[in-house]
C-alpha cells in the first residue's frame, strides 16, 4: 500500500480510500485487496479484487460508508494477496475528526 485516506461521509461512516502498488502483478500473484480493522483486531469491512491490475500501477480503490465506532481513533489497514495471505502491507490511520 502507499497510502490510505479516511473520509468522513457522515452517520459514523467512512470511506477509505487505498492505494496500491504490486510489484510482482501477474495472474498467479497479485495484490487482490485489503481489510479495514480497529486496532483490537474487529474487522470494519474487507475490499477484495477479482483481477491483477498489471496495466494500472499504482491503483486506487474506495471502500464505502464504513460504519466506523465512535470510541475508534485509529484503524488499520492490511493488505492481502493472493501468494500469501493477508500481511506485508499494513497502515495505521487516524479517524478525521476523533
Amino acid at each position: 500500500m502507499l497510502g490510505v485516506r479516511v473520509i468522513d461521509v457522515g452517520g459514523g461512516r467512512f470511506d477509505v480510500r487505498v492505494v496500491v502498488s504490486s510489484p510482482y502483478d501477474s495472474r498467479f500473484r497479485f495484490a487482490d485487496g485489503w481489510r479495514v480493522l480497529t486496532s483490537d483486531g474487529d474487522l470494519l469491512g474487507e475490499r477484495r479484487f477479482r483481477r491483477h491490475h498489471a496495466l494500472e500501477q499504482p491503483w486506487t480503490r474506495t471502500l464505502r460508508r464504513v460504519r466506523i465506532p465512535p470510541e475508534v481513533r485509529r484503524i488499520l489497514v492490511e493488505g492481502h494477496d493472493v501468494a500469501n495471505g493477508y500481511g506485508g502491507g499494513v497502515s495505521f490511520v487516524a479517524v478525521p475528526n476523533r
